[in-house]
């Protein structure tokens, strides 16, 4: 569980901190297209609730071991890792029952398209502290967060791609 402690003002104490057993596995591979693996790369995993999470690294064979609970969860490598960068990949859900191991492999593909903008109000001026998800229509997406109007994502090519934007603030 996500507890929340608010220490800006004084000291706490008697905080409980409540852990779940791991009793399932989700574990695979990371590998590029090619099949070469992608060491070093985080992995994180988060419960449907929003209470637990999990991470784990690839080891030199692109493998990866996530513990979780019995329930369901969502998976996938850090995009964010600059090791990723040109990468894309497909995090995904998967549910487990207690005392199952379930393996999950992921391919990382190299970007092959740049979709390229900015982001303005009506009067022309540049928006800031906002995000920008790009959802292709097979069901994949690669969010950017940005502080600035300008927008440079690299995108594996797809017929149709949708962007929406969102605040940060």
């Amino acid at each position: 569980m996500k507890p929340r402690v608010d220490t800006t003002t004084a000291s706490v104490s008697g905080v409980n901190v409540p852990l779940a057993r791991e009793t399932a596995l989700i574990y695979g591979s990371l590998k590029d297209i090619s099949g070469g693996p992608l060491p070093g790369i985080s992995f994180f995993a988060n419960d449907t609730g929003n209470q637990y999470e999990g991470s784990a690294l690839t080891d030199a064979s692109g493998n990866y071991a996530l513990g979780v609970s019995a329930g369901s969860w969502y998976v996938g490598p850090d995009s964010q890792n600059p090791a990723l960068a040109g990468y894309l990949v497909q995090s995904t859900n998967v549910t487990l029952f207690a005392d199952q191991a379930v393996r999950v492999d992921f391919i990382a593909r190299r970007a092959a398209a740049h979709l390229k903008g900015r982001v303005i109000d009506t009067n022309g001026g540049p928006i800031s502290d906002i995000g920008i998800i790009a959802t292709d229509y097979s069901g994949g997406n690669n969010q950017i967060q940005t502080g600035t109007c300008n927008w440079n994502p690299r995108l594996r090519r797809s017929a149709a791609w949708l962007a929406r934007t969102f605040s940060l603030s």
